[in-house]
């Protein structure tokens, strides 16, 4: 009888597939290894340098909690209906958050006004009570408002300049009435401290915003103070100079967006004053025109379009600062305000 035989082809390609499967899963078990992925580093913007803030040998530094500037400016004797015809106050209150009603301490003075606004503590702490008397003038300009007059009146010994240069970082000043000078550093020390006029105010602000290490800038205009004095305050003369100031606060926030795009430090600019006035007349007498001023504040993590609900002392303004540059409200011991944490987008 004849043996029926079946293809071998059916058993042969299920061997191969066997076969297949088996050098499959070695594959899969033992996969081939290959070559690490190129480390791709990046790269830094064109031109664009961020030096490592200087700290002097010796120096104890806390370090700000990230990048952060500062722009201080003081309005001398800028009442709040002055801000009417500064097209930049909308502006500003529009984007960040603002009040009409900051107050400035009894005496309603140039002098009592920015010794606590620079020091964070209130006249009877740091010492400065009322204008230079005749006995205290160390200047070689008679003149209180003179740009050569000195005047060391301070009575702590810690100050906004001392916090932040004491963290490693640059301050710098440029202010309009040299008896404002001691009230920055209470070592009477004038480094980064210029006395001039308008173009020197805005330059300095404008050199400081392209400079990483600078974290704090300290202006002051007295235009509208100098107007008030002899024309009346809410005269004509004083709001044209209040127009003038507001076309330079324009300036400064032009070079603060450029320097932003350009990869810089991310400032916050606040605006205030010192004291108002009573229209027609002058100021000092106490009264709410003398006392309210405007307070603004405007740049990252500020709210916007914020009216500021809780009571603000100009006093508040130096640990507000503080905040903003993330340095320590311990570095100023004698502070006597609060940080204003309302503004902030969180708390």
């Amino acid at each position: 009888m004849q043996l029926n035989r079946t293809s071998p082809v059916p058993y042969l390609l299920a061997f191969i597939g066997l076969a297949a499967c088996v050098a499959f899963g070695q594959i899969e078990r033992h996969p081939a290894k290959s070559a690490p992925p190129a480390v791709v580093k990046p790269q830094a913007k064109k031109g664009l340098v961020v030096p490592k803030p200087p700290v002097a040998a010796g120096t104890s530094v806390s370090k700000a909690a990230g990048p952060a500037r500062v722009i201080l400016v003081t309005v001398d004797g800028w009442h709040v209906r002055l801000a009417d015809r500064m097209p930049v106050w909308k502006e500003m209150a529009s984007e960040g958050a603002w009040t009409f009603v900051a107050e400035v301490p009894k005496g309603a003075t140039t002098s009592i006004s920015h010794a606590e606004l620079y020091t964070g503590a209130e006249p009877k702490v740091n010492g400065v009570t009322g204008e230079p008397t005749k006995s205290e003038r160390t200047g070689d300009d008679p003149h209180v408002h003179g740009v050569k007059f000195r005047w060391k009146p301070l009575k702590v010994s810690h100050t906004l300049f001392t916090a932040v240069e004491s963290a490693g970082y640059k301050a710098v000043a440029a202010v309009q009435k040299g008896k404002l000078v001691g009230m920055l550093r209470p070592d009477g020390d004038e480094t980064g401290v210029r006395v001039r006029g308008d173009k020197i105010l805005i330059q300095t602000a404008c050199d400081a915003v392209r400079d990483d290490a600078a974290r704090l800038v300290i202006l002051h205009f007295k235009m509208t103070d100098d107007a008030g004095h002899r024309h009346g305050w809410l005269s004509e003369e004083q709001y044209v100079e209040a127009e003038k100031i507001g076309r330079h606060l324009e300036t400064i926030r032009k070079c603060m967006s450029d320097a932003e795009a350009a990869g810089g430090v991310p400032t916050t600019l606040i605006v205030t004053s010192d004291h108002g006035g009573t229209p027609g007349k002058g100021h000092g007498y106490d009264t709410p025109d003398d006392r309210l001023v405007p307070w603004v504040a405007v740049g990252p993590g500020i709210k916007p379009g914020h009216e500021i609900r809780a009571s603000i002392r100009l006093a508040d303004t130096a640990p507000t600062i503080l905040r903003l540059l993330g340095i320590p409200a311990s570095s100023i011991p004698t502070l006597t305000g609060v940080s204003v944490d309302e503004i902030f987008v969180r708390p």
